[in-house]
């Protein structure tokens, strides 16, 4: 549908098109996206390639409504939510007004936005030269909660090798960051895999584990307990005093923010003497490049926070890191 405008590329853009339930779309309207609550309207999906059809409590795998047009909201369901996030992204910065390069057709100045007032002013059924959706807040958290996955790659691909250009806020998800929080350093990838220290504390060790395809990264963080335990307290392998912090979470950018899990007690191969404690903190690893780091903590239950900066204990990784923060 070109409403009446010849070559009016936005209506057709697959970019921006996803199948769905013609009853499904209808009930969406011209609500923006934003989180809704428990005591929203459902609408379920069905089960598809695994995915999907689960249903639960809220948020569950549902799609959740409330109110009416542009003063309502509609929440996509988890697995889909940064499939609809980067699409928009990608119709904010394609349309920015001015012609077609090839045809001459005018074009519209699509523009995400917090403010519903100019989204509503944009709902007149007409061709508008400027027109607004969003809720762009709730777009950039959908964005990092939901990281590119394999279903959203198939179905750029699909739309890249028919329309002939690509959505580069799927090919390069950091971008998201730079665009829209004028965030454009160092981003984390893969290549920052390795084992870390504190120089001031050498026996001190951390190992980070990137993983790209969920968004997630893992820190392992081995230190000593914050008092000396009992002298009755007795290990076979180290020191009684030894303890492991594990921690994951996900990151955006050059920074991630980690819930960590404290492991103390029990002796070597043997679990019956373990205790973890989850929640127990919260890290938060900022990289400034791809060998140095800070590394900040608050453990309120053990009433300790401060801040480590990082090394890596060996080089061998930092050409992969660079070569992919490069992309």
């Amino acid at each position: 549908n070109n409403s009446g405008i010849a070559l009016n590329y936005p209506f057709t853009d697959m970019h921006h098109l996803f199948l769905a339930d013609p009853d499904f779309n209808s009930a969406r309207s011209n609500k923006p996206f934003e989180d809704c609550a428990a005591d929203c309207s459902e609408w379920p999906t069905e089960e598809q390639g695994g995915r999907g059809g689960q249903g639960g409590p809220y948020p569950g795998d549902s799609n959740w409504t409330d109110g009416e047009f542009t003063q309502g909201r509609w929440e996509i369901w988890d697995a889909r939510k940064g499939d609809i996030a980067r699409a928009m992204f990608y119709m904010d910065v394609r349309y920015a007004g001015g012609t077609h390069g090839d045809t001459g057709a005018t074009e519209p100045d699509l523009r995400l936005t917090n403010d519903r007032a100019l989204i509503d002013a944009s709902r007149t059924d007409e061709n508008e030269p400027i027109a607004y959706m969003g809720l762009l807040d709730t777009l950039l958290q959908w964005h990092v909660l939901d990281p590119v996955d394999e279903t959203e790659m198939r179905h750029h691909e699909a739309v890249a090798a028919f329309q002939g250009n690509r959505n580069p806020f799927i090919d390069h998800p950091e971008w998201v960051s730079c665009v829209y929080n004028a965030q454009c350093g160092f981003a984390i990838n893969a290549g920052l895999n390795d084992a870390w220290y504190q120089p001031q504390t050498a026996g001190q060790g951390f190992f980070v584990t990137v993983f790209p395809d969920i968004g997630q990264l893992f820190l392992a963080h081995f230190t000593y307990d914050a008092e000396r335990p009992p002298e009755d307290v007795t290990a076979n392998i180290g020191e009684s005093g030894h303890r492991w912090v594990t921690a994951i979470g996900p990151y955006s950018n050059n920074s991630a923010t980690l819930t960590a899990t404290l492991t103390r007690g029990g002796l070597f191969d043997d679990p019956t003497e373990v205790v973890s404690e989850t929640p127990y903190g919260e890290y938060t690893l900022e990289f400034s490049d791809c060998s140095t780091a800070v590394l900040t903590y608050d453990f309120p239950q053990s009433n300790l926070s401060g801040r480590i900066e990082l090394e890596r204990i060996v080089n061998d990784n930092i050409p992969l890191c660079e070569a992919l923060s490069a992309r």
